[in-house]
């Protein structure tokens, strides 16, 4: 794929967490991530692998705040366009700061 040709937002993206487990999502799910977003929609993003494979391995993020992340932006995308005030999106004590850590790094 060349560099200069925008990914569609079908195209499936392979995140892989610290553990190895992997979650299969459509590029359009990602744009809430301004980090993964850019980094598909860069020229300067063709040397990368990640761009080549269509599969981004973040190393510091586990199993269940990455799934928790994904959840997020499936939120999100559901409500981005809703008059209405969405629902609260549920964040378990626990996971607070590990999860803000992860948003913060993907930029979400």
């Amino acid at each position: 794929m060349s560099s200069s040709t925008p990914l569609d937002p079908s195209t499936p993206i392979t995140l892989v967490s610290s553990q190895g487990d992997e979650f299969v999502v459509e590029y359009d799910l990602l744009r809430a991530s301004g980090v993964l977003k850019r980094l598909f929609a860069s020229s300067e993003a063709a040397d990368f692998e990640e761009q080549r494979s269509k599969v981004v391995k973040l190393r510091d993020i586990s199993t269940a705040i990455l799934r928790k992340i994904i959840d997020y932006c499936e939120y999100k995308r559901a409500h981005e366009h809703s008059s209405k005030a969405p629902p609260r999106f549920q964040i378990d004590e626990e996971d607070a700061i590990e999860l803000l850590m992860a948003a913060n790094f993907l930029d979400i």
